[in-house]
């Protein structure tokens, strides 16, 4: 079973659209370790990583988890082995292999308060990454999430 862990994703709000090679994101076990761009804290501040699987709406998904790390304020760093603050389900992801597009369903937060996601819908599928978009290409709908960047994909 191969298992993937993207080391690094900045998140932000808004449009940044290229093309890139298909990497199905959908896969059990895989984490992302979120990095803030705009924080000092020199570490993860949280991760989202995948373990099993839910039907919505006769769709396979593999359910997605948040979990928030413990920083220490003082040095502002993440102390490592990483210490979990909480932890909740956060949505479900699908891959489109044919089209190559991630689709996501968000939930409604349980132990977490992330409702500030850029106007992401609840309860509701919408894409969450488009890895056949080309230059000059229009695209229609809510860009509520946008990679800018990927910095190291482990596959192990």
């Amino acid at each position: 079973m191969k298992k993937i862990c993207l080391s690094v994703f900045s998140l932000s709000h808004g449009p940044n659209y290229s093309p890139q090679d298909y990497s199905p994101m959908a896969i059990e076990d895989a984490h992302w370790l979120m990095y803030d761009p705009g924080e000092i804290i020199p570490g993860p501040e949280w991760e989202y990583f995948i373990k099993g699987d839910t039907v919505i709406n006769d769709k396979v998904y593999k359910k997605v988890y948040q979990r928030n790390f413990f920083w220490d304020d003082s040095p502002y760093i993440t102390p490592y082995p990483y210490i979990i603050e909480e932890e909740g389900l956060f949505g479900a992801i699908r891959d489109d292999t044919i089209l190559r597009k991630v689709y996501m369903v968000r939930f409604p937060p349980s132990i977490l308060d992330y409702s500030d996601l850029g106007g992401c819908p609840l309860q509701e599928e919408f894409l969450l990454y488009n890895f056949d978009i080309e230059p000059g290409d229009t695209l229609s709908g809510l860009a509520c999430f946008t990679v800018k960047q990927r910095k190291s994909i482990l596959i192990v």
